[in-house]
């Protein structure tokens, strides 16, 4: 018994010791992904290794790889140091003059050389709007803060971008009794830098309420407007019945 007791802990130790070699012989590719954030007057360019640590070996390391901004339809390169797994590279790059008072797009593309070889190639674009507003709708209890005047509901549509909206529609849905929905518009006024403004749209029709009424607001659902994002224009709402 003692034997056997002693030949199941060699092979255990045997079969530890074998993970632990398998474990140190993963090699890891470095994975080059870039970001772009705005802080006043600059672009924060953002590029980093998504590749994992492994505590028993080096590999998953970038080398040294230049990045390429673009604005406005001009280009320039951006030299990246060398990057160890799990860490970044930040640069301040000035907004140019000529475009400090409007909105813009900015275009990232890391690893422009294609002198890394990663893990994932297709990660390698970043596009984002800046000096832009950004339109979301207020909400209370997760739901669209609004109030209701006559035969009109007054939604509130708050600007948490870093310029003025101009004009823009709001779609809302109301889902009716019979499994139907009635859709109704609203139209706004210029929103400046952290207003809020309430937009008109009709109020629902009674077959709305099966004991509440419920509706989806969609803000600007044509993307008329440029925004910083683009996802955060939608939310629910509901009237007690």
């Amino acid at each position: 018994m003692k034997a056997l007791i002693l030949s199941i802990a060699a092979f255990a130790f045997s079969l530890s010791c074998a993970t632990a070699q398998v474990d140190k012989g993963i090699v890891t590719k470095p994975d080059l992904i870039g970001h772009i954030s705005q802080s006043g007057t600059n672009l924060i360019i953002t590029v980093s290794n998504m590749a994992q640590k492994n505590p028993h070996n080096a590999s998953g390391k970038a080398r040294n790889s230049s990045a390429k901004l673009i604005l406005d339809g001009q280009s320039q390169t951006i030299q990246v140091p060398e990057l160890l797994p799990d860490s970044e590279f930040k640069k301040a790059i000035p907004i140019p003059a000529s475009l400090v008072s409007k909105s813009f797009a900015a275009t990232l593309i890391v690893d422009a050389g294609t002198v890394v070889p990663e893990s994932n190639e297709n990660n390698n674009k970043f596009t984002g709007t800046f000096n832009a507003p950004d339109l979301t709708p207020l909400l209370v209890n997760d739901q669209v803060k609004f109030r209701e005047e006559g035969a009109f509901y007054y939604l509130s549509v708050k600007n948490i971008g870093i310029a003025k909206s101009g004009a823009f529609s709001t779609k809302v849905t109301y889902q009716l009794r019979n499994g139907q929905t009635k859709v109704v518009m609203g139209l706004s006024t210029d929103l400046p830098i952290g207003a809020t403004i309430e937009v008109r749209v009709p109020a629902p029709p009674p077959d709305c309420f099966n004991q509440d009424c419920r509706f989806k607001v969609e803000i600007d659902p044509n993307n008329a407007v440029k925004e910083l994002l683009e996802t955060n224009n939608t939310a629910t709402g509901v009237r007690i019945g």
